[in-house]
Parts: structure tokens; C-alpha cells; sequence
């Protein structure tokens, strides 16, 4: 498992346990209703008065204090509320004064409403937007099953300890997540890696100022999304809060049965989240508003089937709630999350986290509107008036999710047009009257004209589709009026982006004479506009240094980088000796980093690019990650599945951007910690000390024994352990060591050559 996918396990599982515990001091309040109502005497206007209590500042403090989580974090923001909440409920139980109880729950209502947008956060730190449907839509399973677990819960403390020890241990049980959420909820910040494939985190304008709420509103389709939102969320918290009571009053259930039946909803909701993606994909194209406009259409009818079956027995009204939750639960994901993330992302706005707390507070405000408006109707119009009204907020929710659906079809037709306007408009400027680009060959002729299964063994695969190669040259950072110098260009795809992208002259080498043709078509048809130059040569001997333009290079003291960037998507087996290469003369600030800290941006095996950005103590921790770290800033921008290649490689790719340091991590010369580290990482599960002695012939132990007093760092480590400071302790101990003794440098031990 890689180190990425490791961290985001680590992640999903701390969230989704730590944010279903919530739902351990949420539900015991439905299940006790009835113990309070009898022993303390509460009326039902009352004890709706405890709903609205804990749910009106969840909603508020969400609306208005969500942008906390951005300023400490999600980690500190999501521990900390959960083991203040925890704290605000232990001792519920122990108090019989109504405002005392409401105040309790108004404290656990403002705590736990920044953990829904902080395990959002943290968690989609972790996952790339092409991942984000899927994994959000499972870890929307959590409220559900927290639900489940949590009513069963307050169920049994309440039959075995009677109400007032209900919030006892899920308080404690609340603390101790806290407690993990700080410890291993960890943001790739917090750790100095990348995630790859979150391009959206960088597309945005991120110097916006922060939206008020009347703005919020503004944004085209917010106020739909928020009105249904808001419907879905009474029904929804209606069956949480008052359907056991239903079920033991209306329809003389046991205190047990009645608690149990009302996770029936739950149940429902579950599949209904887990399986939304499919439901969307399959039956609506992906057209997501639409597919919960019918969803939720669909939850009204369900009420209407379960108020006519509601004599019929448990398994019927079981069958029944469980169909009621699957189609009012399922859009929550879509509606509360991935769609307001996209309109807060719309027009160039960074607003996604703001939309999404305008969105879930508002609903939220419905939840509790729900109990003292809900209460008020049970006691004017009975049971029944409590589901009539239930029924009509979903079919209001349906109609104001179709309009969301109907502006947004229209806003993407109208986007369409604005783009074959500006396409047109571009292509009558000055700027593109001057060239008109080839258009890329088909799959078909590549086959045919360049024989391309044919080359499998020489690891070469091509990547054709422009948005892709758009995407990589974007992450490179080539701008306008910039030189670009790209390694393997093959039948042009990174080129013609690159040239797209603003660049005024760029140099590519090819090794492959079939491509010459198509490279000199393509620089015939951008000259003089862009100067397009294509040398044949070998990409590990050509002089890169030679061919750069001076008027572009900037001073290595310089913080801003130069206007030269180095690209390419690198054959596999050529991609570790050319990074060492590479790495080599960045050390030495020669050939093309002569002319400063040139950024480089390449295509790797997934697997490599993982191993170059991770960290110490994983598995992953590798020699090329040592090298790479120690000269550069590295970030792994995306992946690329090997489907985009033609032809199809077995593995995935990685696009990785390389930024050269100031000054290297490592501080002895490039062929001294190469060798150390070589030697290190050939025992990669033994300890560090075991490689290090090879670097000395057993002949002369005085060269250990001295290294060992100039090398203070614990030697039961294993390589990976070793931080990057512990590693240029060991680089430099050897190199004081090849200062007295310079022929030890050509010891290899393997050779048995003599000294």
C-alpha cells in the first residue's frame, strides 16, 4: 500500500469512528423523550424546545463560525470540539431543571457543529477530485451507522441503568475520539507531502475575499440546493427524534422494539449513501440534481405507503422506514457536499468551504425549527398531522431540487456557447492569426505509421489526450513569454501545450527519428511566432545547457525561479539515471541550472513518484527519495491512469514537479551521499549500521571504529526511520573521514578491490 493511500485509510477510518460517536449524544435525546416526559413532566412543546436547544447552534455556528476549522485546522478544530462535547453531556442525567438540561444541549449543538466541515476538510486534504464522489459518498455512511449504533446504545444504558445514565459512557466514548481525531488526524500539511490529482485546490482564485451571507445566496442554485437541503433535513430529523415515541405511543410498540424499529431509517440511509454514485451513474447519466430530485420525489411517496401500511405489522412498516431512508438520505451526500464544493468552485470563486457551511447551516436551521413546530402540530393534530406535513416538505424539496437542476443544465449550456465565442474570438486575434496548429494523429495512425507495439520493450507510451498534457504543463508552471526545454517529446502532445500555454521558444530532443517529421510540421507551423527547436540526441548525454537562453536564467540567490522549465514524459526505464543525472547537476549548479533553480516536471511510474515524496518510517522510503528530497522541493502534482497511454503500460503514472533548493538538505557533495545512501538502502530492513560499515574494507576496522565516533546517531534505526538531518550526520562523517583518506572513495566492497 502506498504511503498516500496509507495516510488517507488512516484518515477515512479516524473520521468516520470519531464522526458516528457524535451521533452517541445526539440520538439518546429521541430514546428518553418519553422517561422525561413522565418523571420530570415535560410537555411536548417542551421537550421539542430540547431539540431546537441542540440543533439551533449547530446550525448558527456552522453559518458563521465555519471558517475556524481553516484558521487552526481540522485536526486541532475536529479533536477538540468532540472532547468539549463529550464534556457538555456527562452529566445531562444528573439535572432536572429545564433551562439547566436546554443549556447542556445548546453547549453540545455548538461544539459538535464544526466536526461535520473539519472531518470534510481533513478528509478531502487527502482525496485527489477524481476520487472524491466515491470516497465522500462511503464516508457519508458514518452518520447512519453512528445513528444505528448510537439509538441501540441509548436503548440498552436506558434498560439496564434507567435515562439519567444514558450520556454517561457515549461522553466518555466521545472524549477518548477526541483524543485519537488529534493524535493520528493528520493533514498533508502537517506531514510536508502532496496529494496528487487535487488540481482544484489550485485552479481557484485563493485571494477572494470571504463571501458574506447575502452573496452566499446569490450564487446561482445555492438557494435551491439550501431550501431542499433544508426540507430533506426535517424529515429526516423528525423520524430521529420523534418516531420512537410514535411507534410506542401510536402503535403500542415496547420501549425496546420502538427504540430498535427507529434504525430502520438509518438501515436505509446507509445503502442509500453507499450506493448513490452507482444510482446516479446508472439510471441518470450522472446528472446529479436529477437523480435526487427523483429521490426525493420518491421519499414523499414512501411516507404516504408507510402511513397507509402503518397496521400492517413490524416487517411491513421495517420494509417500509428502510425504503424511506434510502430515498431521503441518499442525496444528502450530493446535496451537502460534492455539489456545493463544484458551485463554490464555479466562475473562478474559491467559496467551496463556504458554500458548504451556507448549505448544511441552513438545512440545519430546519432541524431545529422541527421540534417545537412538529411538537406544537402532534399536539394540535395528532400523529397523523405530523406526517402530512413531513409529505409535503419532500414533494417542496423535489420541486426546488428540479429548478437547481433546470439552472444548471441551462448555466452549462450557456458556458458551451461562451466557449465557442471566446474559441472564436481567438481565433480571429493577432495572437493565433500567425500559426494553426497540426491536429494530433489518431490512435489508428500512430499504429500504423509509427508501429508503436512494436517499441514496448524501449518503454515508450504516448499520451494523446490534450487535457491531460494541458494539465501537466500547468502544474510545470510555463507561462507566457517563457522557455521551455522538453525531453522526449514523441508525436507532440506536451509541445503543442506548452506552446498553448505561452511559451516563446521552446527546445524538445527526441531520440526517435519516426517523430522528426511530425516535430519539424509542428515547428514549421508555429515559426516565427514561437521559436520551436528539435534536436535528435539521447536525453542522458545531450548538453541541455548549451541550448538554454541566457536572457531567461536567474541567480540560484535569487527566490524567484528563472523563466525556464524542464518537462518531459520519460520513458520508464530511463527515468532513475536520468533524475540522478539531473539531481547530480543541480548539485553542482551546471548545464541547464547554470542558469538557476529550474523547475523540472516529469512523467514517472506511480509507484517511483510515490517513493520520491515519501517521508521517514514508511516502506516506501527509498534511495530516490533520499536524493530527491535532499536537492529539491518535490510534489506529485497527479496520477494518470494507464489507460490515457497508447500503448497501455501495466502500471499507472505520476506526474512529479522537482524544485531545485538553495541550498541542499545534505550537505557533502552529490557522489559522497549518493554512495552512503546507496549503501544505507541496500540492507533496507536491517539496521542502517549494517550498510554503513560496507562503505569500509574489513581489512582496516579504524575506518568503523573512527566513523563511529563521528556519527552520534542511534544505530538501532533501520534506513527508513532516519530523518534528513540524521542522514547528513552519517554523509558528513564519511566525508571527514575521505578527507584524510581520499582513495577510500573507489572502496567497493562488492569489487573486493584493494585500497
Amino acid at each position: 500500500m502506498s504511503y498516500i493511500r496509507q495516510r488517507l485509510t488512516i484518515v477515512f477510518v479516524t473520521g468516520w469512528l470519531a464522526y458516528a460517536t457524535t451521533y452517541f449524544l445526539r440520538k439518546p435525546l429521541g430514546v428518553i423523550k418519553s422517561d422525561m416526559e413522565k418523571e420530570l413532566g415535560f410537555t411536548k412543546s417542551e421537550l421539542g424546545i430540547f431539540d431546537s436547544a441542540l440543533l439551533l447552534p449547530y446550525a448558527l455556528v456552522q453559518m458563521f463560525l465555519g471558517p475556524l476549522g481553516d484558521k487552526f485546522g481540522a485536526r486541532k478544530t475536529f479533536g477538540y470540539c468532540l472532547i468539549t462535547a463529550g464534556i457538555s453531556m456527562f452529566s445531562f442525567g444528573s439535572w432536572n431543571s429545564f433551562g439547566v438540561l436546554a443549556f447542556l444541549l445548546f453547549l453540545n449543538g455548538s461544539f459538535q457543529s464544526l466536526c461535520w466541515p473539519s472531518a470534510n476538510k481533513g478528509l478531502g486534504a487527502w482525496v485527489s477530485d477524481s476520487q472524491r464522489n466515491t470516497i465522500f459518498g462511503y464516508f457519508g455512511t458514518c452518520p447512519f451507522v453512528g445513528g444505528i449504533i448510537g439509538t441501540a446504545f441509548a436503548v440498552h444504558l436506558q434498560k439496564t441503568y434507567g435515562w439519567r445514565y444514558v450520556h454517561n459512557i457515549p461522553s466518555l466514548i466521545c472524549i477518548v475520539f477526541g483524543v485519537v481525531v488529534l493524535t493520528m488526524f493528520k493533514q498533508p500539511n502537517e506531514l510536508g507531502v502532496e496529494v496528487p490529482g487535487k488540481e482544484s485546490n489550485h485552479a481557484i482564485n485563493k485571494e477572494q475575499k470571504t463571501l458574506t451571507l447575502r452573496e452566499l445566496w446569490k450564487i446561482p442554485m445555492v438557494a435551491e440546493v439550501a431550501i431542499t437541503v433544508f426540507c430533506l433535513k426535517v424529515v429526516r430529523y423528525c423520524m430521529y427524534m420523534w418516531l420512537p415515541m410514535y411507534l410506542l405511543q401510536q402503535l403500542n410498540y415496547s420501549k425496546t422494539n420502538a427504540g430498535m424499529f427507529s434504525t430502520m431509517f438509518e438501515i436505509g440511509g446507509i445503502l442509500g449513501s453507499a450506493s448513490i454514485g452507482y444510482v446516479l451513474k446508472r439510471f441518470f447519466q450522472d446528472k446529479s440534481l436529477l437523480g435526487s430530485t427523483v429521490q426525493t420525489f420518491l421519499s414523499a411517496l414512501g411516507l404516504i405507503l408507510f402511513l397507509a401500511t402503518a397496521n400492517m405489522g413490524l416487517v411491513v412498516n421495517s420494509v417500509v422506514m428502510i425504503l424511506v431512508g434510502f430515498l431521503n438520505c441518499g442525496p444528502d451526500i450530493i446535496l451537502c457536499g460534492s455539489f456545493p464544493t463544484e458551485l463554490g468552485e464555479m466562475d473562478g470563486r474559491n467559496a467551496a468551504s463556504a458554500v458548504i457551511g451556507f448549505v448544511n447551516g441552513f438545512g440545519s436551521i430546519g432541524t431545529f425549527i422541527e421540534g417545537p413546530v412538529i411538537g406544537w402540530i402532534s399536539d394540535s393534530y395528532g400523529w397523523s398531522g405530523m406526517f402530512y406535513s413531513m409529505i409535503l416538505l419532500s414533494f417542496l424539496g423535489a420541486v426546488t431540487c428540479y429548478r437547481a437542476h433546470r439552472i444548471y443544465e441551462i448555466k452549462k449550456k450557456h458556458l458551451t456557447l461562451e466557449k465557442v465565442k471566446f474559441f472564436n474570438k481567438m481565433t480571429a486575434s493577432k495572437i493565433v492569426k500567425h500559426f494553426r496548429l497540426p491536429p494530433m494523429p489518431s490512435l489508428s495512425d500512430l499504429v500504423k505509421l509509427y508501429k508503436l507495439s512494436a517499441q514496448r520493450q524501449l518503454s515508450q507510451n504516448f499520451l494523446l489526450d490534450k487535457n491531460i498534457n494541458d494539465k501537466i504543463v500547468r502544474c510545470s508552471g510555463i507561462k507566457k513569454n517563457s522557455f521551455a526545454f522538453e525531453i522526449g517529446p514523441g508525436p507532440g502532445g506536451l509541445t503543442r501545450s506548452a506552446i498553448e500555454a505561452g511559451a516563446k521558444e521552446i527546445v524538445v530532443v527526441e531520440k526517435d527519428l519516426r517523430f522528426m517529421p511530425g516535430l519539424q510540421l509542428l515547428a514549421d507551423a508555429v515559426s516565427p511566432a514561437i521559436n520551436l527547436k528539435i534536436f535528435h540526441g539521447d536525453a542522458l548525454t545531450f548538453p541541455m545547457g548549451q541550448y538554454v537562453n541566457r536572457d531567461y536564467e536567474k541567480s540560484w540567490e535569487n527566490d524567484d525561479l528563472p523563466d525556464i522549465f524542464l518537462l518531459g514524459n520519460l520513458p520508464f526505464n530511463i527515468a532513475t539515471p536520468l533524475l540522478f543525472k539531473l539531481l547530480l547537476k543541480v548539485s553542482y549548479r551546471t548545464g541547464i541550472f547554470s542558469c538557476g533553480r529550474v523547475p523540472m516536471t516529469f512523467l514517472f511510474q506511480h509507484e517511483f513518484g510515490e517513493r520520491m515524496i515519501c517521508p521517514p518510517g514508511f516502506k516506501e522510503r527509498s534511495r530516490v527519495g533520499i536524493l530527491s528530497q535532499a536537492y529539491c522541493d518535490v510534489k506529485l502534482d497527479f496520477m494518470i491512469q494507464n489507460t490515457a497511454f497508447v500503448p497501455q503500460p501495466k502500471v499507472n503514472a505520476a506526474v512529479v514537479t522537482l524544485t531545485p533548493l538553495q541550498k541542499p538538505r545534505l550537505s557533502p557533495k552529490f557522489e559522497v551521499v549518493s554512495k552512503v545512501v546507496k549503501s544505507i538502502f541496500q540492507f533496507k530492513n536491517k539496521k542502517w549500521i549494517t550498510g554503513a560499515s560496507t562503505l569500509f574494507p574489513k581489512a582496516y576496522p579504524e575506518f568503523l571504529a573512527r566513523f563511529n565516533e563521528l556519527c552520534k546517531v542511534d544505530q538501532n534505526k533501520l534506513p527508513i526511520e532516519l530523518e534528513m538531518s540524521e542522514i547528513d550526520e552519517i554523509c558528513c562523517g564519511y566525508a571527514q573521514i575521505l578527507d584524510v583518506f581520499p582513495e577510500l572513495e573507489k572502496y567497493d566492497y562488492r569489487a573486493n578491490n584493494n585500497l
